[in-house]
């Protein structure tokens, strides 16, 4: 099976030693293909880029889903995006990408998964702090906890609506102590992102994916 992971920064990895999420999830598959023997096992893409929003995402998603169709193989996409959407610009009053053309975006990419013969999973949003509100990198804008929320709401409607497959994960960073598991307010740590790997592999085992 292929396996191909899309999101962001966090997708990508930021800033964890281990590599982040997705990485620890490749490495899982990897490690089960050599106690195999390589007789069965599941070939994982890290596709993350830093930055992306689901407009950039669209850019990409059928080149580079179609660069890694085996048509003798299943192919499982993974997909963490919304977060960027929902920064806020300042000047602007609105967000990067607001909630009604998220929502068409989020539908076209499961659109463009089915015409690749694919079948698809949302992974759910993690939490930011106050730490950027406004952002120390990108000035002028500013992520908000109750933007995201609002964003993950989008999500699992769509999610409900398309009858695709939602791996929530933003009750995993609890409300007492979720400061705590972000390096910089946006980005977990790498105890963060041992809990969303370790609630993806729950789920893709529970319904024997990999």
């Amino acid at each position: 099976m292929n396996l191909l992971i899309f999101g962001s920064s966090i997708t990508w990895g930021a800033w964890d030693k281990e590599g982040g999420w997705a990485q620890r999830l490749k490495s899982y598959c990897d490690s089960k293909a050599v106690e195999a023997n390589f007789d069965d096992y599941t070939a994982a893409y890290c596709l993350g880029v830093s930055g992306d929003k689901t407009t950039d995402l669209l850019e990409r998603f059928d080149t580079e889903v179609k660069a890694r169709i085996d048509e003798e193989e299943k192919t499982l996409i993974l997909i963490e995006i919304g977060i960027n959407d929902s920064q806020f610009v300042l000047e602007e009053n609105q967000h990067r990408v607001v909630p009604e053309d998220y929502r068409k975006n989020l539908v076209t990419l499961i659109n463009q998964s089915k015409q690749n013969g694919a079948d698809l999973i949302f992974v759910g949003l993690t939490p930011v702090d106050q730490r950027v509100d406004p952002t120390p990198w990108t000035p002028g804008k500013a992520y908000r906890i109750e933007f995201v929320k609002k964003y993950e709401e989008v999500l699992k409607e769509v999610s409900k609506e398309q009858n695709i497959p939602f791996v929530e994960v933003m009750s995993k960073f609890p409300e007492e102590r979720y400061q705590a598991l972000l390096t910089d307010g946006l980005h977990p740590t790498t105890e963060g992102h041992r809990i969303i790997f370790e609630e993806i592999q729950h789920y893709l085992n529970e319904v024997s994916v990999i």
